[in-house]
């Protein structure tokens, strides 16, 4: 078994490389591993950011298991929005006061679709946000395909403008769908 040590960033990343021969072959596997000691961190919030997406990890994954690691963000407050870098998302804005919700997608970070002080075309009262970070690959079509999905089982379950149809939730404690269209 060989075992390597690599910097990236000030962290360190440990790459470990098992080699097995079987019938004259080599079968390689590489497991990936962070190791941060907490007073030589240079960066934590970056590293916080970035150490739930496993670059090694995602790259020799194969299809079925890249599926499987959708990222799925926290609810953060509006004022947190500057700080995102993630492209080619699925989000939902809030207001928890009002129990209103909004289901978008974006190729572009969800900071370059709504810059500070850009007020949203239907819904300005939003106060949190959070982000459904799609893989790298998926298509324009299929993000919009899936956005309109999941409009579509919002139209379902919560009050909104877009359907007649009586949605699942209808009492005073249920959201509202604030999405124009389908």
């Amino acid at each position: 078994m060989i075992y390597t040590e690599y910097d990236i960033g000030g962290f360190k990343e440990q790459v470990q490389v098992k080699i097995d021969w079987k019938e004259g072959k080599p079968q390689v596997r590489i497991k990936e591993y962070f190791k941060v000691r907490e007073e030589s961190q240079g960066f934590p919030n970056i590293f916080r950011e970035l150490s739930s997406y496993l670059i090694a990890d995602y790259l020799l994954s194969d299809e079925k298991e890249i599926l499987r690691r959708i990222q799925i963000g926290d609810w953060k407050p509006r004022k947190e929005l500057k700080k995102e870098m993630n492209k080619n998302n699925i989000y939902i804005l809030l207001n928890r006061e009002k129990q209103e919700l909004y289901i978008g997608e974006t190729k572009k970070t969800l900071s370059q679709r709504y810059p500070e002080g850009q007020k949203h075309h239907s819904f300005d009262e939003w106060k949190e946000y959070s982000i459904i970070q799609l893989p790298p690959d998926t298509s324009d079509h299929t993000r919009l395909l899936i956005e309109r999905i999941l409009i579509a089982t919002g139209t379902k379950l919560f009050q909104n403008n877009l359907s007649s149809e009586k949605p699942v939730t209808q009492n005073e404690n249920g959201l509202k769908l604030m999405n124009r269209k389908k």
